[in-house]
Parts: structure tokens; C-alpha cells; sequence
């Protein structure tokens, strides 16, 4: 079983966003159990097709889910409860996304 760190999650959601080329292309959905330090577990699952993701969580009876476009640098981001959403341009976001996502394992 895959444990991550809240900071973890964060910037694999960030960094799904850059596709790894060296790997060629993928498309399809990849599903994962994840159990937090405080012993919640939660189950994520990301979807690729065409460059863009989109990555769905639920935890601790909780939801929700990212949609990243690397193409105009959009992440929206599903608020499922509380039947919201926003729109973050990661690419505005200048050098503190570049850095989350070279991090994560992404080119920039």
C-alpha cells in the first residue's frame, strides 16, 4: 500500500501535469490506495488522455478532483461537496510552480 504525506499529494497533483516523455505516451486511468500519517486511508485515481488529467481522491468519506491542462497551464480544481470549483493558471503562478513541479519529477 502507496502512503503519502499531504505534501506528497500536492505535488504529485502538480506535478501530473507534465507528461514524462522519456516513458512515451499514456493514456488511460491508473488507480491507487493511500493511507495518511494519521492511519485515514483514501483511494486516487488519474486519468490521461490527449496531455490533459485529470485526478479524482476520496478520503475519510470526503471527495474531490483536479482537471490540469498543460497546454494553457489550467488546473481546475472540483470541490464535489460543496459543489464549487476554481481555476488556478499554474503557468501565472511563475516560479513557485516551476519549482512544485520540478520537484514533483516534471520539467517546467
Amino acid at each position: 500500500m502507496m502512503r503519502m504525506t499531504l505534501a506528497g499529494v500536492a505535488a504529485a497533483l502538480v506535478g501530473a501535469a507534465v507528461p514524462a516523455h522519456a516513458q512515451g505516451t499514456f493514456e488511460g486511468m491508473v488507480t491507487y490506495n493511500f493511507t495518511s500519517p494519521g492511519g485515514k486511508s483514501g483511494v486516487m485515481k488519474y486519468y490521461e488522455l490527449g496531455g490533459k488529467t485529470r485526478q479524482e481522491f476520496n478520503a475519510g468519506g470526503q471527495g474531490g478532483a483536479t482537471i490540469m491542462d498543460p497546454a494553457t497551464g489550467d488546473m481546475m480544481i472540483l470541490m464535489t461537496a460543496r459543489k464549487q470549483y476554481m481555476v488556478v493558471n499554474m503557468k501565472a503562478m511563475g516560479p513557485m510552480a516551476q519549482m512544485a513541479q520540478g520537484m514533483a519529477g516534471g520539467g517546467g
